[in-house]
């Protein structure tokens, strides 16, 4: 059975397209994964590594073809192509929590192929719950081996504790809050490294301590590398669906502190292998906490590594491969009833 991972692939820091090419890398050991850009936008191959992006042209008769259409995301349109593509399987991921855009998709797909069956797939269980929908959890996977503990500390006893973040370039990515967090921190002596997002940038330049990199300056696994800490929430018009960087962060075996209001949560045991807040206040008191004790920063980095080496494990990613390749629909439900079910209003 032929994969189509199907997403529109004009955001090289981008979780979904970060998930695309994974979800490719781990399937393609059999050659029988393929990566569909459905963008109008400029598609840039070099950042994407050595997986092959193909761009969707209906026009030139460059489109999916039977075997399993994955989309990744649930966000983005879905062209005419699909009236030809006669695929197999079909196969949605919700990685949002506005299930508007999941209608909006299922509507497309409907006018194009009535009579198939939709499997739903979340980033999330929180996300399986709210919709009521039956359907298979899909991590992100992350390299393991890439987003390693690094061997050795950097930081000196003398040495200033680094916090980081890094995310894409959407001011709703960070908390109203966090300039005054990031003042507050580097007047205390913490350095700050801040990769993304630079629309948060003059309230920060010429502060000593913190380095503001815009996106892609540095391999992300590189940038965890040179941290002492991860620190992140974001705006609260924005529920983090999942936040692939998280789970990057731990793999990275640093003490991450996060806002409580995102899906990640359902992977941090608060005090255990990480640190979820409500408030500036709370967290600042976490962050200076974990900079005087090294002992537990270490201790929280390694709980951290070892839950992301358990939710990624080869058995969960060989699960997750063969339930990609299967040639069978698995608990497909049509598209007149999933629709049925959005329509109807939650309790």
């Amino acid at each position: 059975m032929k994969v189509h991972l199907i997403n529109p692939m004009d955001n090289p820091y981008g979780g979904a397209e970060a998930r695309t090419v994974e979800l490719a890398k781990l399937i393609t050991g059999s050659e029988v994964a393929q990566i569909w850009a459905e963008s109008r936008g400029p598609l840039k191959q070099s950042t994407f590594g050595k997986v092959k992006v193909n761009r969707i042209r209906p026009l030139l008769g460059q489109f999916p073809r039977k075997g399993h259409l994955v989309f990744v995301g649930a966000y983005f349109w879905v062209g005419r192509w699909l009236r030809w593509a006669a695929p197999h399987r079909i196969t949605i991921l919700l990685n949002t929590d506005r299930t508007t855009h999941l209608q909006i998709m299922l509507t497309r797909i409907q006018a194009s192929n009535p009579q198939c069956s939709i499997e739903l797939c979340y980033a999330a269980n929180w996300l399986l719950e709210r919709t009521g929908i039956p359907g298979y959890i899909m991590p992100s996977p992350i390299d393991l081996d890439r987003f390693r503990p690094r061997a050795l500390p950097s930081r000196g006893a003398q040495q200033q504790f680094t916090i980081g973040r890094m995310s894409r370039q959407f001011s709703e990515k960070h908390h109203p809050e966090d300039i005054r967090l990031y003042k507050a921190l580097a007047s205390k002596g913490f350095r700050i490294r801040i990769m993304g997002s630079t629309e948060i940038h003059e309230s920060l330049r010429g502060i000593e301590g913190v380095d503001l990199l815009p996106a892609g300056t540095e391999d992300p696994a590189k940038f965890l590398a040179s941290l002492d800490c991860f620190f992140y929430r974001t705006s609260p018009i924005m529920f983090e669906p999942h936040g692939r960087v998280i789970h990057e962060a731990m793999a990275a075996g640093l003490p991450v502190v996060a806002g409580r209001a995102g899906g990640y949560n359902e992977c941090i045991n608060d005090g255990v292998n990480g640190f979820l807040i409500d408030s500036t206040e709370e967290a600042l008191e976490r962050l200076e906490t974990l900079a005087r004790s090294a002992e537990s920063a270490t201790a929280i980095g390694i709980a951290g590594r070892c839950t992301v080496e358990e939710l990624f494990s080869p058995a969960v990613l060989n699960r997750l491969r063969e339930h990609l390749v299967a040639d069978q629909v698995l608990s497909g439900q049509s598209l007149g009833a999933l629709l049925r079910i959005l329509a109807t209003p939650k309790q």
